[in-house]
């Protein structure tokens, strides 16, 4: 693994399993928040949490947990995700976006309907191909195809 993808896990897990010691917080979730985008950039994936049958959470799922918890904040990068071309990391944006704006969310889901850019949604052992226009339904249907919460 090169230094910059240490990096990146390292200011990931240190946002996501405890609170912001000694220093100026707000520097360090930017940071985070910044790290965690470019991780989920050009992903082809959508993990709904865990890798294999660990049932540990994938790299994936802890960025998406620095950006959940940013919320309005992350509002920049979250703008960043949706304007991807890779179809993993736009369902991530949507998904993002709709817990600060279900609206736009609704809108831009609804926009992809027809989208056939190809996905790997993964729960677990099971990958299931799939489009981003059959994920934006199954989001759309209330479906929920990311973890929002730790289960652990």
């Amino acid at each position: 693994m090169n230094k910059n993808a240490i990096q990146i896990c390292l200011s990931i897990l240190i946002a996501v399993m405890q609170p912001a010691i000694a220093g100026d917080a707000n520097v360090d979730k930017s940071k985070a928040t910044t790290d965690s985008a470019l991780l989920l950039f050009d992903t082809q994936v959508l993990d709904h949490f865990q890798q294999g049958d660990s049932n540990q959470p994938s790299r994936a799922w802890l960025a998406f947990q620095v950006l959940l918890k940013s919320g309005v904040a992350a509002r920049p990068q979250i703008d960043q995700l949706l304007g991807s071309k890779s179809g993993g990391t736009r369902l991530y944006g949507a998904i993002l976006l709709q817990q600060i704006d279900s609206a736009k969310a609704t809108k831009l889901l609804k926009s992809w309907l027809n989208d056939k850019t190809r996905v790997v949604f993964s729960q677990g052992c099971a990958k299931e191909e799939t489009t981003v226009g059959d994920l934006s339904k199954r989001l759309l249907k209330g479906e929920h195809l990311v973890m929002l919460k730790d289960p652990n």
